[in-house]
């Protein structure tokens, strides 16, 4: 096939091209080259969406769009009316998520919006998209080495830090809330698998969600520290905030209208030819690379043990 992809000098784009490649495909990668360099063995055109131009290429099989903007999106479709579509949305279309195992079907998606809010965009992008011999992909978070966000690294880089310097870690929470993620090199595996199938529809692009408790104790095979449980309210009081940021633990949302978003029903995708690797896996491979220099992002180490010092768990000045 030849397979044009809309960007694949970024995280997701890039590990894309590379899947595309890896099955023999011809992949052409059209973008500013802001980002990065796109996968070698792939043909690269520098082209800026901004500027409106025509992208100079042959007619493609398949096109795997990322744009978050509505008119980007209008013009790639109308340069390419006849390819196969495969755009990347956002399970950030979903405003509220009280409960686990929604699906597409089941859970209303915000209003689109042709500027300002992300989720709103990507609903605006979909509907465009929708009229083409498509498939709608909604990544959860997406993660895996390469991950800028640096999120999902917290919890394998932190439980090797732990280990190392033999200080309990902050489990945050409730032992039973959901946990939810999707390995990037998997979702690239799976826009192959769509291109070359007849699926249309929209699908949210996860792997199993698992419990808190399930998670940690998987991500300890790495290494073995003890957990210290604290509730929300507990790590609020001392300045802690959830999902990304300073003083943030990573992959926890307390927001009640948010309960259920980390735990979608993975059966559709699966269905449709998802296949996740174990979470150990990923987790391994992801601390490799922060290793060699990737990014974590959130609550420090040291933050972290001045908390637990604060609150007894460990004796003030034992820090290492």
């Amino acid at each position: 096939m030849k397979v044009l992809i809309l960007g694949g000098t970024g995280f997701l784009s890039r590990e894309t091209a590379r899947s595309f490649l890896r099955a023999g495909h011809d992949v052409t990668c059209a973008a500013r080259g802001v980002s990065g360099t796109p996968p070698e063995g792939a043909v690269f055109v520098r082209w800026d969406r901004d500027e409106g131009t025509t992208l100079e290429i042959p007619t493609p099989d398949v096109v795997i769009d990322v744009a978050t903007n509505p008119d980007h999106v209008a013009r790639a479709l109308g340069q390419f009316p006849d390819a196969r579509w495969i755009y990347i949305s956002t399970i950030s279309v979903y405003p509220v998520v009280t409960e686990p195992a929604g699906t597409p079907e089941t859970t209303p998606v915000c209003e689109p919006a042709t500027s300002g809010d992300y989720g709103r965009l990507k609903v605006a992008c979909e509907n465009l998209v929708r009229a083409s011999n498509h498939v709608i992909v909604r990544p959860g978070l997406i993660v895996g080495p390469g991950d800028p966000t640096g999120r999902f690294t917290y919890w394998p880089a932190r439980i090797d830090q732990a280990s190392a310097d033999g200080m309990p870690y902050i489990a945050p929470g409730e032992p039973d809330e959901w946990v939810q993620w999707i390995d990037v090199r998997d979702l690239a595996d799976w826009c192959v698998v769509l291109a070359g199938s007849t699926i249309t529809g929209t699908f949210d692009a996860v792997g199993p969600a698992v419990t808190r408790d399930e998670f940690l104790i998987e991500l300890s095979t790495i290494a073995h520290p003890t957990p210290v449980w604290l509730s929300a309210a507990e790590l609020s009081r001392h300045d802690i905030s959830f999902w990304a940021g300073d003083r943030a633990i990573p992959l926890w949302i307390p927001v009640a209208e948010m309960a259920g978003l980390m735990a979608r029903d993975h059966r559709p995708a699966e269905s449709a030819g998802l296949r996740t690797r174990p979470l150990a896996v990923t987790a391994r491979d992801t601390l490799s690379w922060h290793h060699a220099g990737g990014p974590a992002s959130g609550l420090t180490r040291a933050e972290e043990l001045a908390v637990l010092a604060e609150l007894g768990h460990i004796t003030p000045g034992s820090q290492p």
